[in-house]
């Protein structure tokens, strides 16, 4: 038997990803937090990601708004 349980919901307007324990007495739902641009420069964790992909005009991604920790030269932004 697998120790976890996941879902996934690939939605239309948000999509998120939750796990159960099962090898826990008392199982309860818990939501994976995506880590995700959220305003320009700013990173923070949500347990929804919106469905959509951003694509920006040049000088938005020469200002550097769309830079993620992971990947400074992103050309467009999922979320």
């Amino acid at each position: 038997m697998s120790r976890y349980a996941i879902g996934i919901d690939f939605g239309t307007t948000n999509s998120c990803c939750a796990f159960i324990d099962l090898k826990q007495q008392k199982k309860s739902i818990e939501f994976f937090k995506i880590p995700q641009l959220v305003e320009s420069g700013e990173i923070a964790e949500r347990t929804l990601l919106p469905s959509f992909v951003f694509i920006p005009e040049k000088h938005e991604k020469e200002s550097g708004m769309m830079a993620l920790p992971w990947d400074d030269k992103i050309g467009y932004c999922v979320g």
